[in-house]
């Protein structure tokens, strides 16, 4: 039979949680935060990577060509991800429209997860180079020896045809 601390070492959770930004941290506003962090067991912070400029960033529709920074953190201890985002935004004075933290288990984060992992899977036609879209065809219809035989004997029989009458 398990003992209550195998019980407790295995239900150990950890939860994930995205910082985005309109603007790029200092690294002692990065610092500031990691240490403000430690009180929900931070497991892993990741330094913030720089998306894709976007005309209308997905979480930011009301900005427009700003570039957006996302830091990761893994957390042991659960907590609302709009408790941290106003925590983090008292700690560094940034304000709400620029700034959200989301968590793994949120809805509209997880369809926006899947949504990006389906743009690494679907690729476009024009990157097909095996062409498995288009039809089948023959080329020996189209251009070769025996079509440009085919074609000198039609043009004959039209001309022939044409001297008849």
């Amino acid at each position: 039979m398990k003992s209550f601390k195998q019980y407790l070492a295995e239900s150990k959770q950890t939860y994930q949680y995205r910082i985005k930004l309109a603007k790029e941290l200092t690294n002692e506003e990065l610092d500031r935060i990691e240490r403000h962090l430690v009180k929900y067991d931070v497991q892993k912070f990741s330094a913030p990577k720089k998306l894709m400029l976007q005309s209308t960033p997905y979480d930011f529709p009301q900005l427009r060509g700003y570039e957006i920074y996302v830091a990761e953190f893994t957390t042991t201890i659960p907590a609302s991800a709009y408790q941290i985002q106003t925590e983090i935004q008292n700690l560094i004075g940034i304000s709400d429209g620029f700034m959200k933290v989301r968590s793994d288990m949120e809805p509209l984060e997880k369809q926006e997860q899947e949504s990006l992992a389906g743009e690494d899977e679907a690729t476009s036609l024009l990157a097909d180079d095996k062409y498995s879209e288009a039809e089948k065809v023959n080329a020996e219809d189209y251009y070769g020896d025996k079509y440009n035989t085919k074609f000198v004997q039609e043009l004959l029989k039209l001309r022939k045809d044409k001297e008849k009458e």
